[in-house]
């Protein structure tokens, strides 16, 4: 997309985008320009998947320090069922 911008701004490949509402953007839409996306709505979405992160990220650091796992070297989540299920589907 970077290196060949046309592929994706004027091909058969376009994606109208709903976040801007320019007028040269409506060939991406069979004419009729996208709506304006709410920029208070994407900052709240932007801010709430960010702290999501972290609380996921937290968890796993102190599950990882409660059992003395490394992450990097061994499943964290080893005792589950589903990594039970999905391991013994790869064993076959």
């Amino acid at each position: 997309a970077q290196v060949y911008p046309n592929f994706l701004d004027r091909s058969r490949f376009t994606v109208g985008s709903v976040i801007y509402a320019d007028p040269a953007m409506a060939y991406a839409t069979n004419g009729i320009a996208p709506q304006v996306g709410t920029p208070v709505m994407q900052g709240v979405i932007s801010v709430l998947s960010v702290l999501i992160n972290v609380v996921v990220l937290a968890f796993i650091i102190r599950k990882s320090i409660v059992t003395k796992t490394n992450p990097y070297l061994n499943p964290v989540f080893d005792h589950q069922k589903d990594f039970k299920d999905a391991m013994a589907r790869v064993e076959g």
